[in-house]
């Protein structure tokens, strides 16, 4: 019963006396110890992981006719810093529905999806292709697509 979080979600303001209710339970623990903190994945990444740089990975997949990629660049960890907001809004803007990408990669054939999305977890940028029929020239369209997009 060492190192336990208790998270209650719903609305106590119908519940009576709401706190009591633990009362028992809480009566039972006879010591309190700090609580260890809870780890993040960022903070278990390898040392390729932590870096994001200059690492390539080529995985085949004889079954498959489509190719698949992931671009992964750093990005900032912090949910607060000044960029986010502007990171995601333009990912969302770049991969909506009839948006850029979709016009200039799955429009032209190049590949079945083109996707441009954070994970903050890690502090990343992943632009990813799918099932990709020529994904060279798919990956530089959509290189073309952000750099006219940032110059703007």
């Amino acid at each position: 019963m060492n190192n336990m979080r208790i998270f209650v979600i719903g609305d106590i303001a119908k519940i009576e006396n709401p706190v009591s209710r633990w009362t028992r339970f809480l009566d039972q623990k006879q010591d309190s110890h700090e609580l260890t903190p809870i780890s993040y994945s960022k903070d278990v990444l390898s040392k390729a992981g932590k870096s994001q740089s200059k690492s390539a990975f080529l995985i085949t997949a004889p079954g498959s006719q489509s190719t698949y990629l992931k671009a992964i660049t750093k990005i900032p960890f912090d949910y607060s810093h000044e960029d986010n907001a502007k990171i995601f809004l333009a990912c969302e803007y770049l991969q909506c529905v009839e948006g850029p990408f979709w016009r200039g990669i799955r429009g032209t054939g190049l590949a079945y999806g083109a996707n441009i999305y954070t994970d903050h977890d890690y502090g990343q940028l992943i632009f990813s292709i799918y099932r990709g029929a020529d994904t060279e020239k798919a990956f530089s369209v959509a290189k073309e697509i952000v750099n006219d997009f940032y110059c703007k």
